[in-house]
């Protein structure tokens, strides 16, 4: 295997490890510092992206190594697919639970609000229910 062929199916190897990686952190820790690991793995991804890039836009250089080792690069492009499908869902679905919780947070302050605040003991306020 020549230098640009072994330097491309280790950045895709490196890709997935990468990726892996990151599936870890969103799965197994609901930390404020989740996010910076997730960002750093994330640069490191868009470096091994300009890498594969930078090779595939050598048409002649690409051509061989495709040739040469399409059945291993597929079965990496299956895996990172795979890989982030379950990063976006898992993301989506934090996403959708946050939206909610803040939801819940604003209807509540507006309760709060509406009987007078949390500092206001003397002033009695009354709270309409516009749906009845």
């Amino acid at each position: 295997m020549d230098n640009a062929a072994a330097t491309f199916i280790d950045t895709y190897k490196k890709l997935l490890v990468l990726s892996e990686q990151q599936w870890k952190i969103v799965n197994h820790s609901n930390e404020a510092d989740q996010i910076v690991e997730f960002q750093a793995l994330e640069l490191q991804k868009q470096e091994c992206q300009a890498v594969i890039e930078r090779i595939a836009s050598d048409i002649q250089v690409y051509s061989s190594i495709a040739d040469k080792h399409r059945e291993q690069i597929i079965t990496f492009i299956e895996q990172l697919q795979t890989v982030h499908n379950r990063l976006q869902q898992h993301i989506t679905n934090q996403h959708a639970e946050d939206s909610q919780e803040m939801k819940k947070v604003a209807n509540l302050r507006k309760t709060v609000q509406a009987y007078g605040g949390l500092n206001n003991s003397d002033i009695i306020s009354y709270y309409f229910d516009e749906k009845q």
